[in-house]
């Protein structure tokens, strides 16, 4: 990969890390006050909301950082190196922690106090689907990398 894709790359995924810190920072703790507000009945919900909104930041900032890593490999000619495919797997178990965080907030929403609003609702099915669909890719490729992995290597044992 060249260097002038890798760079802006790099630059962006860096911006993205740094909106969702600012989300974690300012925007939980404003939703949470507001939240805690308007349903004053689900107040005993704010902190624990809270905590899953800030783990769920975390999870995709690690996924950014396991990005950028492989992006980094790709670019050295590396990303066939056994080191890729740990940071794969490890973008899976970002995207796996994200989805399931959003699983158990929208299972206490609907089934623990009964209070998930439809818009929301569809909100989190939808990060969910999204969530199931980029890890069923990630496998997809995964394959797709140990073919071309293994093809390389029978390559560089030929010549």
């Amino acid at each position: 990969m060249a260097r002038w894709l890798t760079a802006p790359l790099l630059a962006l995924l860096a911006l993205l890390a740094l909106g969702v810190l600012g989300l974690q920072l300012v925007i939980v703790p404003l939703a949470a006050a507001e939240f805690g507000r308007e349903f004053p009945e689900l107040e005993s919900l704010i902190v624990p909301f809270g905590v899953a909104a800030v783990a769920a930041g975390v999870f995709v900032q690690l996924g950014l950082l396991c990005i950028a890593r492989l992006a980094v490999l790709a670019r050295g000619d590396r990303i066939f190196d056994p080191r890729a495919f740990a940071w794969v797997r490890g973008l899976m178990v970002c995207i796996a922690g994200a989805t399931l965080v959003v699983a158990a907030v929208s299972a206490t929403l609907s089934f623990g106090v009964g209070g998930n609003p439809p818009l929301l609702a569809f909100a989190m099915i939808g990060v969910m689907l999204v969530g199931v669909t980029l890890l069923l890719l990630l496998l997809v490729l995964t394959r797709l990398l140990r073919q071309a992995s293994a093809a390389r290597a029978e390559l560089a044992e030929v010549v």
